[in-house]
């Protein structure tokens, strides 16, 4: 009788609730059990629940089923009541204090290249720009969207590096040192020491398939040489070997007596044997100054004499070297090493722009590329 009970008391009719409560002796009340779960008084608030408890009585007290409004455990024989939020409860405050936002990486750029066999997606970040330039170097967002493209390329060609090939590199830098490296990768901003190798490896096959790809168009002919060699002369400066003497004016003669007695002897038609020459010296052409551009005109042997308030400077031209082109054989290596650099810029963009061409380089902050789908992207 009491299970029977039980199960159908949700649907006893207030009425009839009253009347089975006045049935209950009156001497003594019924005590209701308090909810078999703690629940915090927040959850409470403005919260109705209707239960149907189970309750203890007295032996000489008929076994009713009481109405409490406790909020109780849930049961599977008890249907759950809509649960109203209070509209008046503040709302829920962080759990941290809230502080200043700080950007710590950015997306610079997406490159995707597309093979019959595969396609490689690239990432580029802001941080990814900063640590570039563990080498000294000042990389740009261009820069790094290049070497991508180049390493791409190293792909396909399946360069494969080993760590052993990063080692001997870095012994030639001398960065053996594997705690000191792995600090100085730390400052670089690399996560490890592993993400700098992986980094490096990059780069090197990078340069590698550019170094390749670009071998055959760094090839200098001869026709090339001579032609530069003779659109472009180099002379070698001219030099000049000199002796100096000054001869000082005293009271036996008279300056214009001086200077006829000095030209006598620049002429050779009279000897003086007070005059003493200083010890040969070699002036270079860029050396002359305006004062002494007479040493241009002079021939070998002639003396120039040059008047001063006091005295005399006598100039012997002993040896002269006049500007004279460079012999090709003397200037070839050069030549060759500077039309290699020249093809090397232009072979340079001609396998970069076709690298871009064959891929997609995505920036935020632009226009997604119209030849996407002339790729199949």
């Amino acid at each position: 009788m009491f299970i029977f009970l039980f199960l159908f008391t949700p649907y006893i009719l207030s009425d009839d609730l009253a009347d089975i409560k006045t049935e209950l002796p009156k001497e003594e009340s019924v005590k209701t059990l308090e909810p078999k779960t703690d629940i915090p008084a927040a959850e409470l608030t403005n919260t109705e629940l209707k239960v149907i408890q189970e309750e203890v009585v007295p032996n000489n007290t008929t076994e009713l089923p009481i109405v409490d409004t406790h909020i109780q455990e849930e049961s599977p024989l008890i249907e759950k009541s809509e649960i109203v939020p209070d509209a008046s409860a503040k709302p829920v405050e962080p759990d941290f204090e809230p502080g200043k936002l700080e950007l710590l990486d950015k997306i610079e750029a997406e490159v995707t290249t597309s093979t019959q066999d595969s396609t490689d997606v690239q990432i580029i970040t802001m941080s990814d720009i900063k640590k570039r330039g563990f080498d000294g170097g000042k990389y740009t967002l261009d820069d790094l969207i290049n070497e991508a493209l180049a390493d791409n390329l190293g792909k396909t060609f399946k360069i494969n590096l080993t760590d052993d090939d990063v080692n001997k590199y870095l012994k030639r830098a001398n960065l053996t040192d594997k705690k000191q490296l792995k600090k100085l990768t730390e400052t670089w901003g690399y996560e490890s020491l592993e993400d700098f190798y992986e980094s490096f490896k990059k780069i090197y096959r990078a340069n590698t398939a550019l170094n390749y790809e670009m071998s055959s168009q760094l090839v200098v002919l001869e026709k090339e040489i001579q032609d530069y060699y003779e659109q472009h002369p180099v002379y070698k400066e001219a030099v000049y070997t000199i002796e100096t003497t000054f001869v000082l004016l005293d009271s036996t003669k008279t300056k214009e007596e001086l200077k006829k007695e000095l030209e006598e002897f620049a002429a050779g038609t009279k000897n003086l044997d007070y005059i003493i020459w200083d010890l040969p010296i070699t002036i270079k052409k860029a050396e002359v100054t305006d004062s002494s551009k007479f040493l241009e005109d002079m021939a070998i042997g002639s003396i120039y004499i040059k008047e001063l308030n006091d005295g005399f400077d006598l100039f012997k031209l002993i040896d002269k070297q006049p500007d004279i082109t460079v012999p090709l054989e003397e200037r070839k290596k050069v030549i060759v090493e500077k039309l290699q650099t020249q093809k090397h810029e232009q072979a340079a963009q001609k396998v970069n722009d076709n690298l871009h061409s064959k891929a997609i380089v995505y920036k935020p902050d632009q226009k997604v590329p119209e030849h996407i789908s002339e790729l199949g992207l």
